[in-house]
């Protein structure tokens, strides 16, 4: 969904100082005795307010982005005289407009006081867009220009100058108000001896009259070891749109593990001259950026915050909703401007290949994958050579030879894969059975034996248990009956069996297992 929004930047002045000898005085004004400046402080205020993690959804309208005024650090702001006759012909302010966005400048409001000179009772200023160059200098011809008279009053208020069309940007500019005249104009910045600019160096001076006379205020010198570090009140009223949308590093999210969502909104958002709580991260890094919030579980409240989030997805399965709410925080109460964007996400557990086996009849299998509901394929490989991907959780495979043979199962869920593989031998004709014994319930070892063969049984009811060892060919050479048995370890003296391979069948009831065994 997309709004447009309307953003109006307003001049605020700040601190004073007058040009001598290439080098800048500034004045100090108290701002509670400028009724100008301190309406807009107390407008500013009101809406630095509003929670940033509540009451998001406010309907979007025209902004005043204060961005200079919002850094002033104390009461105090400072003035600069301007006048071509003076030498600083003329004052900038640069705006960035971020990747992708277009904004559009109608309107161009700054703060100015007239300083009689006696030359005149009133005088015209200019005011003008600019592009601008790697040092945020205004470069090229005047994208517009709009002229405002500036009358006698002897304290500060707010000009409006009104362009003939608006002027679409989609790259940075810099706003200019220029003063041809030879009649004084002050000028408002925040408060230079603070430093309230926190080092942006957004604003700069023209010392002369010719596109060669700008200066950035990291180049300008204001006395006292201090750089221009100030920012112009001026404020283009400015439109543009913004959109909300996000991507996740998975389709589908894996229960109890983090999912990564990143914001792909327009980049506007995420400028700290537009967006307040961006500007408030910025220059405070503790502080969280509010900016982005997200519900990642379908609840309709917000459970983190940021621009990139990893979250940790709970035990939520099936279609879950994932909401971003991209806030754009202005400077006025009518400039707050909310977008969200909702996608659905499929939810569910980690995948389980865990299987177990079962002998249901000489040399055939059953395999089941457990637990079958957590996994959403199955693909299964009998190690012979032959392979189901009739995406069963249960099948039955039937051996051709006696062989010791690797079973592996593949499954997938929620976009994540899991192996696993189960070792087994199939046991000739002779030496087979039906319901065989668990690996749990009997095994056998060392293999290779040399000596004794250790028989161990852990079963879950006490049963007649009978060992019977044949040879290759299936002759019986050694038969043991252990009795009833339900846990214990037993053993098979073997020290005087020829080396080879022999069957070692163990018989519970009627359930079987049958281990192949080499004799050295």
């Amino acid at each position: 969904m997309r709004r447009i929004i309307t953003t109006i930047f307003l001049l605020s002045l700040m601190g004073a100082g007058l040009f001598a000898q290439q080098t800048l005085r500034q004045a100090p004004v108290n701002v509670t005795n400028d009724e100008a400046v301190a309406r807009k402080v107390e407008a500013i205020n009101s809406v630095a307010a509003v929670n940033d993690n509540a009451n998001r959804l406010v309907t979007c309208g025209v902004d005043v982005v204060d961005y200079g005024l919002s850094k002033l650090s104390g009461g105090t702001f400072s003035l600069w005289t301007i006048s071509n006759g003076g030498q600083i012909s003329a004052a900038y302010q640069y705006f960035p407009v971020p990747t992708g966005a277009t904004v559009n400048v109608s309107q161009v409001d700054f703060l100015a006081r007239y300083l009689p000179s006696g030359t005149s009772a009133s005088f015209d200023v200019n005011v003008q867009l600019f592009g601008v160059n790697a040092n945020l200098n205004p470069t090229g011809a005047a994208l517009a220009t709009a002229s405002v008279t500036i009358d006698t009053s002897s304290s500060s208020q707010f000009f409006t100058a009104t362009f003939a069309a608006p002027v679409a940007l989609t790259q940075d500019f810099a706003v200019v108000v220029e003063n041809p005249s030879d009649s004084s104009l002050q000028m408002g910045t925040n408060f230079a001896t603070a430093g309230d600019g926190l080092g942006d160096y957004y604003a700069g001076l023209r010392f002369g009259t010719t596109a060669a006379d700008w200066t950035n205020g990291s180049s300008i010198n204001i006395g006292g070891g201090l750089d221009f570090n100030v920012d112009f009140f001026f404020g283009p009223y400015v439109t543009y749109d913004f959109d909300a949308s996000f991507v996740a590093d998975a389709s589908c999210l894996l229960q109890g593990e983090t999912t990564k969502f990143t914001s792909t909104s327009d980049q506007i958002l995420s400028n700290r001259v537009y967006n307040r709580l961006a500007a408030a991260s910025f220059f405070d890094p503790t502080r969280p950026d509010s900016t982005f919030g997200w519900d990642t579980n379908g609840d309709s409240n917000l459970d983190i915050y940021g621009s990139e989030v990893d979250a940790l997805i709970g035990p939520n399965t099936g279609m879950v909703d994932v909401t971003l709410e991209a806030l754009m925080l202005g400077y006025t109460q009518n400039g707050i401007c909310l977008d969200t964007e909702t996608s659905m996400f499929t939810s569910g557990p980690a995948a389980n290949a865990v299987f177990d086996s079962a002998l249901v009849s000489p040399k055939t299998y059953q395999f089941d994958g457990l637990p079958a509901s957590f996994n959403d394929t199955y693909s299964w490989d009998f190690g012979d050579g032959t392979t189901d991907n009739t995406n069963s959780p249960s099948v039955q495979h039937t051996y051709a030879i006696s062989d010791n043979f690797t079973v592996t199962l593949i499954t997938s869920s929620c976009g994540d894969n899991d192996t696993t593989t189960l070792d087994i031998f199939v046991a000739p004709d002779f030496a087979a059975g039906i319901n065989t014994l668990s690996k749990r319930e009997m095994n056998v070892y060392p293999n290779p034996v040399q000596d004794i063969l250790n028989v161990e049984l852990e079963l879950d009811n006490v049963e007649a248990v009978t060992v019977e060892v044949f040879d290759m060919l299936g002759k019986l050479v050694s038969a043991k009956n252990l009795g009833n048995v339900q846990v214990g370890e037993f053993n098979l003296d073997m020290a005087n069996f020829e080396s080879g391979i022999y069957f070692v069948k163990v018989t519970a009831g009627d359930r079987v297992k049958t281990d192949r065994v080499f004799k050295n």
